[in-house]
């Protein structure tokens, strides 16, 4: 996936602000998930491809055009900016 760490007190203050539970899971064309079990970070981004054992794990490259949109959504969505990465999730 490719996207950014929400740090508990941003994500927190979010439901604050917004007086409802952060999404966790699918949030439109965004993925919001917890990065551990302490949560104290929230994942945030789009998920970009699908591995299985059948075929093997690449790091897929998006251009810098969809890059930005995932930023754009994420912006629009939460208020979040930040370092974007890709991550390996596991579900």
């Amino acid at each position: 996936m490719y996207g950014l760490l929400v740090p508990y007190d941003k994500y927190k203050k979010w439901e604050t602000d917004m007086h409802k539970n952060f999404p966790v899971g699918i949030y439109g064309d965004i993925f919001c998930f917890f990065e551990s079990r302490e949560r104290k970070y929230m994942m945030v981004g789009k998920k970009i491809k699908t591995a299985s054992n059948d075929n093997p794990i690449l790091v897929p490259e998006l251009t810098e055009t969809e890059e930005n949109e995932i930023k754009y959504s994420i912006l629009n969505k939460f208020g979040f900016e930040g370092d974007y990465h890709y991550y390996f999730v596991i579900n």
